[in-house]
């Protein structure tokens, strides 16, 4: 008599209380049934990458400074389009006033940065995706390590616009 094979049950593990206590993870569902995965919400991929020594200080620092500027021109990660052109204004004539300062600012480091890596920096500093999935180095075998090269080169070009030392 053959035994009957009860279907394995797949385990979850995500992993010790001491690390989720440390920021906000958010569970989100994969693609196999019954199977989860925490997210960290609080920390962005521009912070991952200075917290692994990936990008220096300067570097660091004018990825935050374009964020900043991103955000105040009101064009967040919540956004799925990158058209500068649209203005989301909320509030009085003084935010309007800042939203133009900040896209002009934008504007003005996206071409001094160059037209293909300006994507990567808007890709990543902007949207918070990681560099490994840019559309230009996605099809690649080292995609993370093409796209971090790729991140340091028009970071640093953006330090240089930013005047950082």
């Amino acid at each position: 008599m053959a035994k009957i094979k009860k279907p394995k049950t797949q385990t979850v593990d995500h992993g010790s209380p001491f690390i989720q206590q440390h920021g906000v993870y958010e569970e989100a569902a994969t693609d196999a049934a019954g199977v989860t995965f925490l997210r960290n919400v609080t920390s962005d991929q521009l912070q991952t990458y200075h917290r692994r020594d990936q990008l220096s200080r300067r570097e660091y620092q004018a990825g935050l400074n374009f964020q900043n500027d991103f955000m105040r021109a009101g064009i967040g990660p919540r956004y799925s389009t990158m058209d500068l052109m649209k203005v989301r204004v909320s509030g009085s004539g003084n935010d309007h006033d800042a939203i133009h300062v900040a896209r002009q600012r934008l504007y003005d480091a996206l071409e001094y940065v160059g037209k293909p890596l300006s994507g990567l920096v808007v890709h990543v500093c902007g949207h918070g995706h990681n560099a490994g999935s840019w559309q230009f180095v996605k099809s690649s075998k080292r995609a993370s390590k093409d796209g971090m090269v790729a991140l340091r080169l028009a970071l640093s070009s953006l330090a240089d616009y930013y005047r950082l030392t």
